[in-house]
């Protein structure tokens, strides 16, 4: 079996897209469709903001979510099966569930996502039926990402317990660096108001504190495979690492 790996970083949002080659012509299609977009644009549509009769047009359509319910996906491209480790907006499925469940529901390519912060995560996503994999945190904790250098240090700092599922900053569960801010609207559901309400009501002290790089106050969303993450090299290298981890692991 042959493996292509394609790798597309931005920022600190990776597709790090493994494509088993069984039927060749079909799986080359897909990697050529991920490289050769007419206007440069990947199209993320995430939850339930996404409408499956989504006009078709140039670029790759992405659907983020974290449920399974056969629905026909017109014009969708990839579907990123993203489970509760993720960092950011996460529903209470894991990774390990929620993506066999998503490959058998659908018909066009899957990438995992949640947890997945090396080859063997790929490794794995991939014999649950995924086409690859959808990589955050690992990426943040890059030399090239943009992000703060309180979030990345946060993420050095962190162990499996680091994280922590909440909804204080925009009325939505999402996961996040755990700090003080969380700490203090821990228990205190009754009081949170919905998305976007909470968000606009925590911004004014939130977004200067995350411009500054306060950690105790800033939004940093993470996954919560961070307690595993204990340096911050080139983000070329973290890619070099992933390949030869996932042709290992998959060799075995």
């Amino acid at each position: 079996m042959e493996i292509i790996f394609l790798f597309i970083f931005k920022k600190f949002v990776a597709f790090f897209v493994v494509v088993k080659v069984i039927n060749i012509d079909v799986s080359l299609t897909f990697v050529r469709k991920m490289v050769t977009m007419d206007d440069g644009r990947v199209l993320l549509s995430s939850g339930r903001q996404y409408s499956p009769d989504l006009p078709q047009t140039a670029g790759v359509h992405v659907w983020i979510g974290g449920g399974s319910n056969g629905t026909e996906w017109k014009n969708v491209d990839i579907i990123v099966a993203q489970g509760m480790e993720a960092g950011g907006h996460v529903g209470t499925v894991t990774t390990m569930v929620l993506v066999p469940s998503v490959v058998d529901a659908v018909s066009v390519p899957v990438l995992a996502a949640g947890g997945i912060i090396d080859g063997r995560g790929i490794a794995a996503g991939m014999m649950l039926g995924a086409q690859g994999a959808w990589i955050g945190t690992r990426f943040i904790a890059t030399e090239e990402a943009t992000a703060p250098d309180s979030h990345k240090q946060g993420i050095l700092r962190a162990d499996e317990n680091g994280t922590v599922v909440s909804r204080c900053y925009t009325g939505k569960p999402s996961r996040v660096l755990k700090n003080e801010f969380t700490s203090r609207w821990h228990g205190r559901d009754n009081e949170l108001l919905p998305m976007p309400w909470q968000r606009m009501r925590v911004e004014k002290l939130v977004a200067p504190a995350k411009a500054v790089g306060m950690p105790e106050i800033a939004n940093f969303p993470t996954g919560q495979a961070a307690g595993a993450i204990n340096d911050i090299p080139k983000a070329a290298d973290v890619f070099r690492d992933m390949v030869s981890e996932t042709e290992g692991a998959m060799a075995q």
